[in-house]
């Protein structure tokens, strides 16, 4: 299932004059964009090649039978998507798509920021137990996709088929990033015995080929010791977030007196971070991340 989300550097006014209807309701709601796409396709006098500045505002009248009265006279202020400044993050779950809007609104509120979701890339990186060729093609092709749409830069915020933006990388001369590689040099900085956590064996093997690669960059020795939390990823798959930091907390708790630093290999584990009772460091990719993109994307435009 592909999902596209998407947020623009400025606020848009809309203004909408509404029929008169017989005791109306009234509630004030935000829009998503892509629903926003919805009514605005369904009106042939708005150009459809089009992107409204967001977010979208809207006040709307209801009769009391819940039937929309309305007539929209909409003021937009319109950006074409093609060429169009935006940092896109490719996304294997759509629970990432918030912690990475909130990071945004955070450190870059001037950035267009575009949330592609395909929950699909992961499905098939778990059932194949890792990268295969046809997941590489699968990826390239989303990378493309998004660049072709406008994207100035991409960052990947899945660690599983970080391998596979990297075959993505020469078909193109915009940036591809994987969200883990400044954790991976954070990490051989921190310590040299280091625990590796991820509740998915599909992004510990990547992780610690990632970690691997920044080690022999900075000549350092390292030991790493590996943390499969797959009892967390029922709760995570079923939207239960707290249940899925407290199950990875669980398994860290053994190896965190005998390790330098602990490295939590998905975006989806940063929740954790904070409720492990240590004074070991605890890594995640997001922040990091997400800063090294917003870096690469302001010296590209």
């Amino acid at each position: 299932m592909i999902q596209l989300h998407e947020r623009t550097e400025s606020e848009l006014n809309i203004h909408r004059s509404v029929g008169r209807a017989k005791n109306p309701a009234s509630l004030t709601a935000t829009w998503t964009l892509p629903t926003f796409f919805d009514a605005v396709n369904a009106n042939s006098a708005v150009p459809k090649a089009l992107v409204p500045r967001c977010p979208i505002r809207v006040r709307i009248s209801f009769a009391s039978s819940w039937k929309v009265l309305c007539v929209l006279e909409v003021a937009l202020d319109f950006e074409p998507i093609v060429g169009a400044h935006k940092l896109t993050l490719l996304h294997t779950a759509a629970a990432n798509v918030a912690p990475f809007e909130t990071l945004g609104q955070e450190l870059a509120p001037d950035i267009p920021l575009q949330h592609v979701v395909d929950d699909s890339l992961l499905s098939e990186a778990r059932e194949r137990g890792g990268v295969t060729p046809d997941l590489n093609r699968r990826v390239t092709t989303a990378v493309l996709n998004a660049i072709d749409g406008g994207a100035k830069a991409l960052l990947c915020t899945c660690s599983s088929i970080g391998p596979c933006v990297e075959v993505a990388r020469p078909f193109t001369d915009r940036p591809v990033m994987r969200v883990d590689d400044p954790m991976a040099e954070e990490t051989v900085q921190a310590g040299s015995r280091i625990a590796v956590a991820a509740t998915l064996q599909s992004t510990l093997v990547p992780t610690i080929e990632i970690v691997k690669r920044a080690a022999e960059r900075n000549d350092k020795q390292i030991e790493l010791i590996e943390i499969l939390c797959d009892s967390a990823w029922a709760a995570f798959a079923a939207g239960d977030q707290d249940g899925y930091n407290n199950e990875i907390v669980k398994s860290l708790e053994p190896a965190a007196a005998d390790v330098d630093v602990i490295v939590l290999a998905q975006a989806s584990m940063a929740g954790a971070a904070d409720r492990l009772n240590s004074d070991i460091p605890l890594l995640t990719s997001p922040r990091s991340g997400f800063q090294a993109a917003i870096a690469t994307f302001r010296a590209t435009i």
